[in-house]
């Protein structure tokens, strides 16, 4: 259907969106300016719209408000390599996942897919950021032991208030933007087989939307254990790049200056899957269930992270009586942004009790 987009964009105007339905021949087409929507109706209408020959009718559904109040369009960066990881030091990042797979320096990293890059999209009249990629995916048939892979379009949204902080930096081959998160962001997913061409990317509302919430898809839990998300975007985009830098700057996002750009390096057990969807640490012996519960509350908030749990931390927890760390661990629960020595945070908050 991507020919049809082709054919009215430049007979027409701008196409917002194309789904097709697999019943009847026919496709739903979105506009970018309201008034093409009257111009194709009078082409078709004075039979002047001809696809393969054939004339094209065109039936108006109910006008969608949303689209007439865009003031503006979304800045959309293609080719963009992105990296979900945890910053372990100042100068170390360890990449829990990557899109697309690539050489690294020394971040750590935990997933691969194949190598199909991402796009990065800023809907400023929304103010969400989305980044979107396509990958194979294994679908199970409920009731049979039978699989299939099938190709899917993921995202991965977060809003803009949602950044904790950016950092901007340039490397020897494209400019690098480094997001700290304060939540998790939502994963939605679609199938290529929609047949869905999509040149701008406007939300659409729920009855609209073909796409499909949906939770972790890395191997690793990246989405929700980490909270640090690396961009490299290439050079040629920098005039899209300092547009959105502008828009983050007006919407207040914390922007901090680097020393020096961190490591990058694979983390260890590197695309491994974790043992159970929620991950957690269970155990560690001569320590309480309570202090333990309250290890993962504080790992779960990103104030630390699992590679910053080392053998010292439990060391210190165990030297401890149960009424100090307890104390500690939920003065440490308050934090709302990540500690990168968690031994060292560790001691001041028990000396604090």
């Amino acid at each position: 259907m991507s020919d049809l987009v082709m054919y009215l964009e430049s007979n027409i105007g701008s196409v917002e969106r194309n789904v097709y339905v697999m019943v009847e021949p026919h496709a739903f087409m979105h506009f970018i300016i309201p008034d093409s929507v009257k111009y194709a109706t009078d082409a078709a209408r004075r039979s002047q719209l001809f696809y393969n020959n054939k004339p094209l009718k065109v039936i108006l559904d109910s006008e969608n408000q949303y689209f007439k109040d865009q003031k503006y369009m979304p800045i959309k960066i293609c080719d963009v390599l992105l990296e979900i990881g945890n910053l372990v030091r100042q100068d170390e990042l360890f990449a829990a996942w990557r899109r697309p797979p690539c050489a690294v320096g020394e971040f750590f990293v935990a997933w691969r897919g194949p190598p199909c890059a991402a796009v990065f999209i800023v809907v400023c009249l929304v103010g969400t950021c989305k980044f979107c990629f396509t990958r194979d995916t294994l679908f199970s048939f409920k009731g049979t032991g039978k699989h299939a892979v099938i190709k899917c379009d993921f995202m991965v949204e977060f809003l803009v208030r949602d950044i904790s902080e950016i950092q901007q930096y340039t490397d020897t081959t494209s400019h690098v933007i480094l997001l700290q998160l304060a939540s998790s962001p939502l994963v939605s997913y679609r199938t290529t087989d929609d047949d869905i061409v999509e040149p701008f990317p406007y939300d659409l509302s729920d009855v609209d939307d073909p796409w499909i919430r949906t939770i972790e898809f890395t191997p690793s839990g990246a989405i929700g254990l980490c909270n640090f998300y690396r961009v490299s975007i290439p050079t040629q985009h920098g005039a899209k790049l300092n547009k959105v830098m502008s828009y983050f700057r007006e919407h207040m996002v914390v922007e901090n200056c680097l020393r020096q750009p961190p490591k990058v390096q694979d983390e260890p057990d590197f695309g491994m899957p974790v043992p159970d969807p929620f991950f957690c640490i269970h155990f560690k012996d001569d320590i309480s269930f309570e202090v333990m519960f309250l290890v993962n509350a504080v790992m779960h908030k990103s104030i630390f992270n699992q590679h910053q749990l080392s053998d010292c931390f439990f060391d210190l927890l165990r030297s401890q009586p149960k009424y100090v760390n307890v104390a500690a661990l939920k003065h440490l629960r308050t934090y709302n942004h990540p500690e990168l020595d968690a031994v060292r945070h560790l001691k001041l908050s028990n000396i604090g009790c």
